[in-house]
């Protein structure tokens, strides 16, 4: 099943690979640590877990920056 991004807005991340998510800071350092290639975001509603290629992300970021007019895509405040 596919879920396009709109859908995933309200989710509530609880870790990313393995790691408890408190705050927006808490993202930084786990999304930089994939495991087995991938971020594994892990949710409290459906669809409780989510991967995310690292080097797509990594790929994509330019375009992400460009097209918010973004320096920089590690601002979490």
């Amino acid at each position: 099943m596919a879920i396009g991004y709109d859908e995933l807005a309200w989710l509530t991340v609880t870790k990313v690979n393995g790691k408890e998510i408190k705050s927006l800071a808490d993202l930084a350092e786990p999304v930089k640590q994939p495991i087995e290639r991938f971020i594994k975001i892990e949710t409290e509603e459906d669809p409780k877990q989510i991967e995310l290629d690292a080097a797509q992300v990594a790929a994509e970021a330019p375009v992400l920056q460009e097209n918010y007019g973004s320096s920089s895509l590690n601002r979490l405040d």
